[in-house]
């Protein structure tokens, strides 16, 4: 297992804020979509399943910054000491 770096930190740091952004729009869309409707009413329509496709691909992009929080932050703690 990896031990704590800086390097390491900071990129699980980002990936962890990634995680936060994508998937926390993504679920924003599905509780909310007349809100989206109504931000982008003059330039487009938004369909229920435009909305849905949308809000998924957002949640799965967000789950690839999570795998890479948990795999710098979190991975660490579980190996052992040499």
């Amino acid at each position: 297992m990896r031990s704590y770096t800086r390097g390491g930190v900071v990129i699980g740091i980002i990936g962890l804020l990634w995680f936060v952004f994508f998937a926390g729009t993504g679920i924003y869309c599905l509780l909310d979509p007349v809100a989206l409707r109504e931000y982008s009413a003059p330039q487009y329509k938004w369909t229920d399943r435009e909305i849905l496709i949308g809000a998924a691909c957002y949640i799965v992009v967000g789950l690839a910054g999570l795998v890479v929080a948990f795999s710098r932050l979190f991975m660490p703690l579980l190996g052992r000491k040499r």
